[in-house]
């Protein structure tokens, strides 16, 4: 993170507030994904270090119902569009 002066950390900071992921950001400044998710986090960012949801939160609360009937995961995803192993992850997630 040494390459970073203040002006340039403020810079990826204000851009990422902006709505800029850390892949956009990373490439943008020439940085491994992992330095510009260090520099932050230092600058007091919240960063997510998981993948992107796969299911929307639509799907998500239609799979917990879903599931609650008794249909199996495999049902379930196939009814909210999803693929089985997301549906069970993000189920899992959810206590189900």
């Amino acid at each position: 993170m040494a390459k970073f002066d203040a002006a340039r950390r403020a810079e990826v900071v204000a851009m990422y507030q902006a709505g800029s992921n850390v892949p956009q950001l990373s490439k943008r400044f020439g940085a491994h994904g992992q330095t510009i998710r260090e520099l932050l986090v230092t600058e007091g960012q919240t960063v997510p270090i998981a993948r992107p949801r796969s299911l929307s939160n639509e799907q998500l609360e239609r799979a917990c119902d879903l599931r609650r009937t008794g249909l199996t995961v495999a049902a379930v995803a196939a009814c909210v569009g999803g693929s089985e192993s997301s549906v069970r992850r993000a189920l899992k997630v959810r206590g189900m």
